[in-house]
């Protein structure tokens, strides 16, 4: 029974790790989510949870999305082990620089407790010198509500209403986004 099973176990293993070495050799490394547009329910349904949803941020506030006085809010899908989203803070940096007083950016981290302790988390924190607050989600309760089933993913509101969805490592520094907000909140 043995001698049958090792070859075909063999052939198996072989063609994963070809298609494997196929795939890092054109694709390279990065993980990213798939790139998808969002639907009319999706975006309605993005813009009823920003209208009701409040965010317990990591240092005890309290942020009701709908009272955000920016008209610009960027919620920031993200985890620690996750490359892409690491990727992204430079660019979200930037955004932040260049919208100034215009735009609240809130990121959603979903590293899981057992993980990622509070001491840890601020380590990160101070050492990525990440200029915006964070939700502790280790349950994934809010990317569920989000119907979000990766990171990063980035919804930009203006005034409630979406105006932008990426779930890929999108870079806010030289994208059309970035005109693209420029012109939306003049």
């Amino acid at each position: 029974m043995k001698s049958k099973i090792f070859p075909f176990l063999t052939v198996c293993t072989a063609f994963l790790s070809t298609a494997l070495i196929i795939k890092f050799i054109f694709f390279g490394f990065d993980v990213n989510a798939k790139t998808f547009k969002l639907s009319a329910p999706q975006k309605t349904q993005y813009e009823g949870l920003f209208a009701k949803e409040s965010l317990k941020i990591f240092e005890g506030e309290t942020i009701k999305l709908s009272e955000i006085k920016e008209p610009l809010v960027m919620l920031n899908f993200w985890a620690t082990w996750c490359i892409p989203c690491l990727k992204k803070f430079k660019s979200i940096k930037k955004l932040q620089s260049e919208f100034g007083e215009k735009i609240k950016v809130l990121g959603v981290n979903v590293d899981e407790r057992s993980n990622l302790s509070i001491k840890e988390y601020k380590k990160f924190v101070n050492k990525n010198k990440l200029n915006f607050k964070s939700v502790l989600d280790p349950e994934a309760n809010i990317l569920s509500k989000f119907n979000l089933s990766h990171v990063p993913a980035i919804i930009i509101y203006h005034k409630g209403k979406v105006v932008h969805f990426s779930n890929n490592t999108k870079d806010y520094k030289h994208d059309k986004v970035l005109s693209d907000l420029k012109k939306t909140i003049q």
